[in-house]
């Protein structure tokens, strides 16, 4: 009950509620691998990057083989600045479930952000490749295209990441 309503504030993002649910789950089950994630992802919703690590590491500790439990890490670390451990978080989320598009598009991001060349452009492409709706992969490819100058492929993405209904900070 409890893990079925937080889900439910989680994609309202009441976080807080979600929070205090996965919290109560927890406590009747404390093996409860999904539920330390996705209480994990609410913290990422507050930006208490520090308490979602926390929990990822537990889910992963209860289920080594939970990919989304490393995604999600990984994004935590990323938001603070912790590139290479992200990459690795990523990495393994990738290792775990080849065909997770998200994991692929974060750590393009991390790559982006770490190094700041096109080391990323394969991993937003391969992204695309696994859900061509994908359109913060697209997003995300034009702006590694434009940093390096490739101003056509950057046009060509940002049109498609549009067109999929993305609307670029830009644009607000």
């Amino acid at each position: 009950f409890y893990a079925a309503r937080g889900y439910a504030y989680f994609n309202k993002d009441d976080y807080d509620k979600a929070i205090a649910d996965y919290t109560e789950a927890i406590r009747i089950k404390s093996d409860f691998a999904d539920a330390y994630y996705i209480r994990g992802m609410a913290y990422i919703g507050l930006e208490e990057y520090d308490k979602a690590i926390a929990d990822c590491t537990e889910a992963i500790r209860l289920k080594p083989d939970l990919a989304k439990a490393y995604s999600n890490r990984g994004a935590a670390y990323g938001e603070l600045d912790q590139y290479d451990k992200a990459i690795a978080d990523y990495t393994e989320a990738i290792r775990i479930d080849p065909n997770f598009a998200m994991a692929y598009n974060g750590r393009g991001v991390a790559y982006q952000l770490l190094e700041g060349s096109g080391k990323g452009i394969a991993d937003f492409t391969k992204a695309i490749e696994l859900d061509p709706t994908d359109m913060i992969a697209y997003y995300n490819r034009s702006v590694a295209h434009r940093k390096l100058g490739h101003d056509v492929k950057a046009a060509a993405d940002l049109a498609k990441a549009k067109e999929l209904g993305y609307k670029p900070p830009e644009d607000n």
